[in-house]
């Protein structure tokens, strides 16, 4: 480990922050269009796979992912609708 002097630091502290937030501001007009072009595809009737990497969990854990994954299912799908919810752990 090399010893930094604290202007280095501070320099990279700096440089990793505006990186950052570049990041996140191209994240968000990825999103967007990406919203976007699902809304599209759903408008059209086309089936769109949902968005994951190998980085993200394929199973949702919150309540929150959970209806966000069933929604996306189903999206623009008129012809298809729940009409029961069964639980695995106690049917």
């Amino acid at each position: 480990m090399t010893s930094r002097t604290t202007p280095e630091i501070r320099a990279r502290i700096a440089e990793l922050e505006a990186r950052l937030t570049r990041l996140e501001r191209d994240g968000t007009e990825v999103r967007a269009e990406l919203d976007s072009l699902r809304r599209e595809a759903a408008a059209a009737r086309l089936r769109v796979p949902a968005y994951s990497t190998s980085a993200e969990s394929t199973t949702p854990t919150t309540s929150a992912e959970k209806v966000r994954l069933f929604r996306s299912l189903f999206r623009g799908r008129e012809d298809v609708f729940p009409t029961r919810f069964v639980s695995k752990k106690n049917g």
